[in-house]
């Protein structure tokens, strides 16, 4: 990353527990501590920044805070009191475990890599994992207050696979099959998410990272590798500020650092909620939107002067294909 432009589509895939194993190695082991959760972030006169965490402990003394706590950050409310909204799309994850053998036909339709499908403001995914499962994910227009309103289980496997089969009843037999096949789990989830182009007023000793500061929704597949772009901007600055000399400001690095990450991670904002938008939110996506969404997607890795030439190549070629394919 150092030294060249970051594209926001190179965004390569990784397990979440493998990642997390990885991290979790690759530092002492005391550098962690388990089972303390932050309670609050507070500015006092005699301490200064302070945190409070819920097993009654509270720490203070820190050069900086790195508020890394996610979409519902208690470091957060400290710099602002902007929270994150409801984006009007919910929906569940389940697993295909042992897919292989457990589900033949869904792991070859999913071919050990990912399929993604939207219609009628509904989407369907499949992404086989290193354990051997597939994850699946279902994600739709409902209201926040779906679970409390739906009238069943909605952690139960089974009847959350049957409401979805009947979400989906006029899709393809192979798509609805990768929800016929889920075994286990059923896990509810709104999407929340932070304005486009939000920030927080700078603070001295205090910052934030990934979705702390830009929690958005999954339909562009950036969300882990914008907040892991965070992390190598803020260690570039950490880094210049110990090699800059006994007389410099680690503040003024952090500013810097916030400067980039805003940079990038709005970009991120952007295609997430065009993505979201063109598949989702628009009727007759993506029928209607393919065009944008294929532009939105190709766009930043173009030349600015060919940016004409491809949008009429986009546009003429799925004009053919709408009319005569």
């Amino acid at each position: 990353m150092m030294g060249r432009v970051c594209f926001l589509q190179e965004a390569p895939e990784i397990d979440r527990a493998v990642l997390r194993k990885m991290l979790v190695e690759s530092v002492p082991a005391t550098s962690v501590k388990w089972g303390w959760k932050l309670a609050s972030v507070r500015e006092t006169v005699s301490s200064g920044l302070e945190l409070s965490f819920s097993n009654g402990e509270t720490l203070s003394g820190f050069d900086l805070i790195v508020g890394a706590d996610g979409a519902w950050s208690k470091t957060r409310m400290l710099l602002s009191p902007d929270k994150p909204h409801y984006s009007g799309l919910g929906g569940w994850t389940m697993s295909i475990s042992n897919a292989k053998e457990s589900a033949p036909e869904a792991y070859e339709f999913v071919n050990r890599g990912s399929m993604l499908c939207y219609s009628d403001g509904k989407s369907l995914s499949g992404q086989q994992m290193g354990d051997g499962s597939i994850n699946i994910s279902h994600w739709g227009l409902y209201r926040e207050d779906f679970t409390s309103q739906c009238g069943f289980d909605h952690e139960n496997l089974e009847a959350a696979r049957e409401y979805i089969l009947k979400e989906l009843d006029e899709w393809a037999p192979l798509l609805k099959n990768l929800v016929k096949s889920a075994n286990e789990g059923a896990t509810w989830r709104n999407l929340y998410e932070l304005p486009v182009g939000w920030t927080w007023p700078h603070k001295n000793g205090i910052t934030l990272l990934g979705d702390a500061a830009h929690v958005m929704t999954p339909f562009a597949g950036i969300g882990v590798n914008t907040a892991f772009h965070d992390a190598m901007e803020l260690t570039k600055q950490i880094v210049a500020f110990t090699q800059a000399g006994e007389f410099a400001d680690l503040d003024s690095y952090v500013v810097r650092y916030e400067k980039a990450m805003f940079e990038y991670a709005h970009r991120s904002q952007a295609l997430t909620e065009g993505s979201k938008r063109d598949m989702l939110l628009t009727p007759g996506a993506p029928r209607t939107t393919i065009e944008s969404w294929i532009l939105r997607h190709t766009k930043e890795e173009v030349p600015a002067w060919a940016h004409l030439l491809l949008t009429e190549l986009v546009y003429a070629g799925f004009w053919v294909y709408k009319h005569f394919v």
